[in-house]
C-alpha cells in the first residue's frame, strides 16, 4: 500500500511483507514492497521490485514485528522508519541498519539483537603490532558523513567488537527519548555507542546493564538530562571511555557503572576534553569513580569525591522506574536544590521544568515535591574544604577562596572518613608533626594535574586495590615530599606512593617508609611513568612480588642517593 504524502512517499509494510522478514528475497509470484527493496529503491530513486520510485524522503512504517534473515542494503538515501511501537530484530547474526552517506531517522521502534559481523562495514585496528579488521556497530553503523536520528526508541541486545549497539565511524548521531540496554562490545570499546569521528548528541534518554555504555575516540559528545545504571567496563570507565574527543555532560545520574580494575567506574579519560556539570555520580562500590581529571566540574555530587568537588555516602534515589529508566530524587537528597544555576538545564529527563522550588536539582531528574537535606553549617574549615578552596580558589564551607598556590596547615592529626578531593591545583601543605590517618579504604591524596608539596607529616592506613595507598601521581602532576613519615599503607602497586602517566616527577627528602605493603610491585614507591628523585631517606620492611622498596621499572630516570634499605 502506497500513499503521496506532501510530496514524500508514504509506504506501509503490511502483515504479509512482515511475515517475510524485511531483508528476504520475496517470491517471483509476491506483490509487495518488501523493506529490502524499499531501501533500494530511496536509495536509487528508481522502481525495485515492487517498489516504486524512491522520492527525496521516504516514510516506512511498520505494521508488525520484524525479523531478518539477510543482511538489510546500505543506506545512501533518506529514510524514516516509523516503528509504531514494533521491533525490527537482527536475529542474533546480522547487523540491522548500515547508514553510508545517507540519512535515516528512527521513531518509536525497537532494534534489538544486531550484530555486527567481520567484513560488514567494519574498520582497521592495531593489535600486537599487525593491522585487524572489526566489526562496528551491531544493531546499527553509521560512516561518509550519514545522519542517523533515534527518537523515543529502544535499542536492545545487540553486539559488535566495537559499538554493541551503534558504531558512529564518521557522521552525525542524535538521540532522544531512547533506551539503549544489555548490548555488548566484545573489545570493550562502547557496548552502546562507539564514535570514532563525527558527533553525537544525547538527551533525555538512558542506558542500563550495557557491557560499557560509550566509548569516545575522536567525536564530539553532548549529553544532558540522562540515566546511566548498571554499565560494566570490560577494562575503564563503565559509563564513558574518553581516549579522544570532548565530552560534554549535564544533568546526568550515574548510578552503579563499573570497571573489572575499579578504575573509573563511571568515567575515565584517557585523552580529550571531559566536562561534567550538575551530575550525580553514586553507588559504584570500590575504586574510583572518575579517573583522568576533569577540564571542567562545577554542580556535581559524588559518593567519593573524585567527579566532584565534595563527596557523600547516599544520594537517596528512589528506584528505577520508566522508559527512558530514570531515578528520582527522594527527601533529604543531597542533590535537591544544589545544582550550578549557570548550567541549569531548561527541564529534565522527563520534562518536568527546572527549577522547582529553591533551585535548580542536581542529576537527571527534578523533584517536584521531595524535601530537600537540612543546610550544611560547617563548623571549620576542614581538610577537603580547604581543597577544595585552593583547587576553585573560591571559598568552600568555611573556608575562605584560594589564591594561586595555596598553603595548608595541619594543627590536629585527622582521621580520614571519606575520600579527599583530588588536588589539582599547587598546593603545600605543612604538617607541623601531625598524622592523617586513611579509612582503611581509600588512599589519603590523589594528584591528578596538580602540584603536592608535603613537609613534616606522616600518612598512615591508606589503602586502595588500585595504584598508590597514600598518594596517587597522575595526569603530569608532581609531588615533593621532605621530612614525612609512610607507615602501613596498601595498595596492588606503590603501597605509599604511586604514579600513573607521564608526570613531571616525585622529589622525596629525609622521608622514611615503614611497613608499606603492594600486593604486586613497589612495597613502597611504584613508578608507571614520570622521574624520581630520592634523598636521605630510609625504606624499612616495605613489602610486594617486585621491588620490594621500589619499583622504577616503568619510568624514565631515578636518582637515588645517600639512602637506607632495610629488610625488604
Amino acid at each position: 500500500m502506497l500513499v503521496h504524502v506532501h510530496g514524500r512517499r508514504l509506504c506501509v509494510i503490511i502483515a504479509a511483507a512482515m511475515a517475510l522478514a524485511a531483508g528476504d528475497l520475496a517470491p517471483a509470484t509476491a506483490s509487495f514492497c518488501t523493506l529490502a527493496d524499499h531501501i533500494r529503491s530511496a536509495n536509487t530513486d528508481t522502481e525495485v521490485g515492487f517498489c516504486p520510485a524512491g522520492t527525496s524522503h521516504d516514510i516506512i512504517t511498520l505494521a508488525e514485528d520484524l525479523r531478518l534473515r539477510e543482511a538489510l542494503p546500505a543506506i545512501t538515501g533518506a529514510i524514516t522508519v516509523e516503528g509504531g511501537g514494533h521491533a525490527i530484530s537482527g536475529d542474533d547474526q546480522f547487523r540491522v541498519f548500515d547508514v553510508a552517506g545517507g540519512t535515516l531517522t528512527i521513531r518509536n521502534l525497537t532494534v534489538t539483537r544486531g550484530k555486527g559481523t567481520a567484513g560488514s562495514g567494519g574498520f582497521s585496528t592495531i593489535i600486537n603490532n599487525e593491522s585487524v579488521q572489526m566489526d562496528a556497530g551491531g544493531a546499527l553503523r553509521l560512516d561518509a558523513g550519514g545522519r542517523v536520528v533515534i527518537e523515543n526508541s529502544t535499542v536492545s541486545d545487540s553486539q559488535a567488537h566495537a559499538g554493541g549497539a551503534i558504531a558512529l565511524l564518521n557522521g552525525g548521531l542524535s538521540i532522544k527519548g531512547s533506551h539503549f540496554a544489555h548490548n555488548k562490545s566484545t573489545e570493550h570499546d562502547g557496548g552502546a555507542i562507539f564514535a570514532r569521528s563525527g558527533s553525537v548528541t544525547i538527551e533525555r534518554s538512558s542506558f542500563t546493564s550495557n557491557s560499557s555504555a560509550l566509548a569516545v575516540q575522536g567525536a564530539s559528545l553532548s549529553i544532558e538530562n540522562s540515566t546511566f545504571e548498571g554499565n560494566s567496563a570490560g577494562a575503564f570507565g563503565g559509563a564513558l571511555y574518553l581516549s579522544g574527543g570532548d565530552a560534554a555532560l549535564t544533568h546526568l545520574t550515574l548510578v552503579n557503572n563499573r570497571s573489572p580494575y575499579n578504575d573509573g567506574n563511571a568515567l575515565f579519560k584517557a585523552a580529550g576534553v571531559l566536562e561534567l556539570r550538575n551530575s550525580i555520580v553514586a553507588g559504584s562500590g570500590g575504586g574510583e569513580d572518575c579517573v583522568g581529571g576533569l577540564n571542567a566540574n562545577s554542580g556535581n555530587w559524588s559518593r567519593d569525591g573524585t567527579c566532584a568537588f565534595k563527596g557523600g555516602q547516599n544520594p537517596l534515589l528512589g528506584a528505577r522506574t520508566g522508559s527512558p529508566a530514570y531515578r528520582p530524587l527522594l527527601d533529604g537528597s543531597p542533590a535537591i536544590d544544589r545544582a550550578d544555576p549557570a548550567h541549569c538545564a531548561p527541564t529534565d529527563q522527563i520534562g518536568t521544568p527546572r527549577p522547582q522550588g529553591g533551585g535548580c536539582d542536581i542529576g537527571a531528574i527534578e523533584a517536584k515535591n521531595a524535601i530537600p537535606a537540612a543546610a550544611e553549617i560547617p563548623e571549620r574549615c576542614t581538610l577537603p574544604d580547604q581543597i577544595i578552596a585552593a583547587n576553585s580558589d573560591k571559598p568552600a564551607g568555611a573556608c575562605p577562596a584560594g589564591n594561586g598556590a595555596d598553603i595548608i596547615f595541619l594543627v590536629r592529626d585527622i582521621a580520614l572518613t571519606e575520600r579527599l578531593p583530588a588536588i589539582t591545583s599547587e598546593i603545600t601543605i605543612r604538617g607541623n608533626g601531625y598524622t592523617i590517618t586513611g579509612d582503611g579504604e581509600h588512599r589519603v591524596f590523589v594528584v591528578d594535574g596538580g602540584a603536592l608539596s608535603l613537609h613534616d607529616a606522616t600518612l598512615t592506613e591508606g589503602r586502595t586495590t588500585g595504584y598508590g595507598g597514600a598518594i596517587l601521581v597522575r595526569n603530569g602532576g608532581r609531588a615533593m615530599i621532605e621530612d614525612s613519615t609512610f607507615r602501613h599503607n596498601f595498595a596492588s602497586d606503590g603501597g605509599a606512593i604511586a604514579t600513573r602517566h607521564p608526570n613531571r616527577g616525585l622529589s622525596v627528602s629525609g622521608s622514611q617508609f615503614i611497613s608499606n605493603l603492594a600486593r604486586w610491585s613497589g612495597g613502597a614507591i611504584a613508578m608507571r611513568g614520570g622521574e624520581v628523585t630520592i634523598e636521605t631517606s630510609g625504606f624499612v620492611k616495605n613489602f610486594a612480588r617486585r621491588g620490594g622498596a621500589i619499583d622504577t621499572s616503568s619510568s624514565g630516570r631515578s636518582d637515588i642517593v645517600n639512602s637506607s634499605f632495610i629488610e625488604n
